[in-house]
């Protein structure tokens, strides 16, 4: 489980490139995969000084919603990112 109170930061291997408006990421410039604007947007965010509470918060506000409705859906895709290895939390 994601403590509200974790810090995720981005994997100091990851790149984003932007190909013709889509979004591709990689750590060994090997494998590619392609990301969506909003993991984008969310990563920039990952700084490793921002609690997974205060992303909530964030982003709650840019999408309109409340904020704990929001924090489930956001701990999965930081959990998933975590377990492809394009964040940790520290």
């Amino acid at each position: 489980m994601i403590s509200d109170n974790a810090r995720p930061i981005k994997n100091s291997k990851l790149l984003i490139i932007d190909y013709l408006g889509i979004y591709y990421a990689t750590l060994d410039r090997e494998r590619w995969w392609e990301i969506e604007d909003w993991i984008v947007k969310l990563l920039k965010l990952c700084d490793g000084k921002t609690t997974v509470d205060q992303l909530a918060e964030k982003l709650a506000k840019m999408a309109e919603v409340k904020k704990e409705d929001l924090k489930p859906t956001l701990k999965s895709i930081l959990k998933e990112l975590k377990e492809k290895q394009i964040i940790k939390f520290i």
